[in-house]
């Protein structure tokens, strides 16, 4: 519990450095969850850093307890959960850092809504691995482990179509300096930390006149 603990103050500081509110941090056997009351648009230098800090926090913390014990019996069980926590967190599963990590990295090429079902592709192959796993150690605490992150896994699936809805609002209501320009002909193209044009039949149309105009189509 303190190499979890450590681990999410160090998402939770790294956010609060950068002006982030935090909602809650969940604490979980396998490892906890930060959850950031933040823009869907916010800039993924920042998103790199908090997601980051986590892991590097918790490894130094684990230098640090490891040179102060003196028993190498306590010294084996520290590596192996810090070893077996850093892993399991950077696991490429949805919602966990390394979902999160792979879900970046996969949206410096693709949209914002197909990177989201790229990593949610790649958690359910990965929970089928992970199921073949439990077959073979017949473990019940990584049975117990694996069912509680599929559900987590669903939920972050039946939200995602709201979270998106979000995405595209916050483009309407904030300006947003971002460098990068693409022209796009559907709002499913949309990208990360870029300033999107539309392709329409009268012409080229910015991103927040097309979208306000098609909020105005939906709601009429």
């Amino acid at each position: 519990m303190g190499l979890i603990l450590i681990h999410e103050l160090g998402h939770f500081l790294t956010a609060y450095f950068l002006g982030w509110n935090t909602d809650k941090i969940c604490l979980y056997p396998y490892g906890g969850i930060s959850l950031f009351n933040i823009k869907v648009n916010n800039y993924r230098k920042e998103e790199w850093l908090v997601l980051l800090m986590g892991p590097l926090f918790q490894l130094i913390f684990y230098f640090f307890v490891f040179l102060l014990l003196s028993s190498s019996y306590l010294k084996n069980i520290l590596s192996d959960y810090n070893v077996f926590l850093l892993c399991f967190n950077l696991l490429p599963i949805y919602p966990l850092d390394g979902g999160r990590i792979f879900l970046l990295l996969i949206s410096y090429f693709k949209s914002y809504k197909s990177s989201f079902y790229y990593i949610l592709c790649i958690s359910y192959f990965v929970f089928i691995l992970l199921g073949i796993y439990f077959l073979l150690s017949k473990s019940l605490f990584f049975l117990i482990v694996l069912i509680f992150l599929f559900f987590k896994t669903k939920k972050e699936k039946q939200l995602f179509p709201f979270i998106f809805e979000k995405f595209l609002l916050e483009r309407i209501l904030y300006t947003f300096n971002f460098k990068r320009r693409k022209v796009v002909s559907e709002v499913d193209d949309m990208m990360l930390d870029t300033f999107h044009y539309f392709k329409t039949s009268t012409g080229i149309v910015n991103e927040k006149d097309y979208l306000t105009i098609r909020r105005k189509k939906i709601y009429k």
